[in-house]
């Protein structure tokens, strides 16, 4: 179960739009030719049109390990994950390349070998190819940039012409869905038992989130995160932007759990040399160790298989 030649190809791909290389995800709009996710293991509990007035309406699915109604009869309560990309996740036979991540299958093992406490998984669907980079392009980065490279990105990313808005998003995730959440699921609430995850521009919005929320968010796991920010993969000007800002804003010296990682096939074949250089930032600001992580996988590519097959490092270190 379950998100020159080559730069082109590779640019469009983090921002799921190249007809070249995939088709675009079903988005959330089109309510009549909606798909939802079936677990393998455990249980999806859809909120379909979840109301914000943040971000509008949005499908989410939280997935509960078997023996969740058991166990909170006796008291246990869950720490929680929350993903970006729902529609990826949990369901390979929903997803535009037959691919997922396999979340329910991952984290049902883990649990049930003791490897990790237990914990629930809360995916929000995105919003569709045509807000999918304003929605997770962190927004204090992106509006440091001078107003013509902000003017491009949105020209090449939004079809709509809707600017970034990654800040809503936040707000609704904090403010409106983790409410409910903590209402309607037996959640240990803390911070050091609720964290934000995904991939690609999901990776970016990941650390955004906890840069943003450090009081919310115990830590990230952020896998092929986008740090060329754009379409130039040789371009470090948006690059150097999160970098400043995470200087300033991103806990690495305390309890907050910070983990990343980057493949070298397809898309993340460019990204070495930006993780190289945010190791050496991290460790100038005298990042713990045993907190911040930054992994190389090689062989691996930018997708959900590949996601997959390493998913259960970052589960481990985040719900240790």
């Amino acid at each position: 179960m379950k998100f020159l030649v080559i730069s082109i190809i590779s640019a469009c791909l983090f921002v799921s739009g190249c007809s070249e290389i995939k088709k675009s995800l079903h988005t959330v709009v089109d309510k009549e030719q909606q798909v939802f996710p079936k677990a393998s293991v455990g249980k999806i509990r859809p909120t379909l049109r979840f109301p914000s007035h943040n971000i509008g309406e949005r499908n989410i699915f939280v997935w509960i390990p078997d023996g969740y109604r058991e166990a909170v009869k006796s008291g246990v309560k869950f720490a929680t994950l929350y993903m970006h990309d729902a529609q990826m996740l949990f369901d390979s036979n929903i997803t535009w390349n037959n691919q997922e991540w396999q979340l329910d299958e991952i984290a049902h093992s883990l649990i049930n070998n003791q490897e990790t406490i237990p914990f629930i998984i809360v995916g929000i669907d995105n919003a569709g190819d045509a807000l999918r980079y304003v929605e997770y392009m962190p927004q204090k980065p992106f509006e440091s940039l001078s107003e013509e490279l902000q003017a491009d990105l949105i020209a090449k990313s939004s079809p709509t012409g809707e600017t970034v808005y990654s800040d809503r998003y936040l707000e609704f995730l904090t403010g409106e869905l983790k409410p409910y959440i903590d209402r309607n699921y037996a959640t240990l609430s803390e911070r050091e038992y609720t964290y934000v995850g995904g991939a690609s521009m999901g990776g970016l919005i990941s650390w955004y989130a906890v840069a943003e929320y450090p009081d919310v968010f115990g830590g990230c796991i952020c896998m092929s995160t986008h740090f060329p920010g754009g379409y130039d993969m040789q371009d470090w000007t948006i690059y150097n932007a999160f970098e400043d800002y995470m200087k300033a804003n991103l806990p690495v010296t305390g309890s907050h759990r910070l983990y990343f990682d980057y493949g070298t096939q397809t898309l993340d074949e460019n990204y070495p040399p930006f993780h190289d250089r945010l190791r050496r930032t991290f460790a100038q600001l005298n990042a713990d160790p045993d907190n911040v992580n930054i992994i190389k996988y090689d062989g691996h590519a930018h997708d959900e298989v590949s996601w997959s097959s390493r998913v259960d490092v970052p589960l481990k270190k985040m719900f240790n």
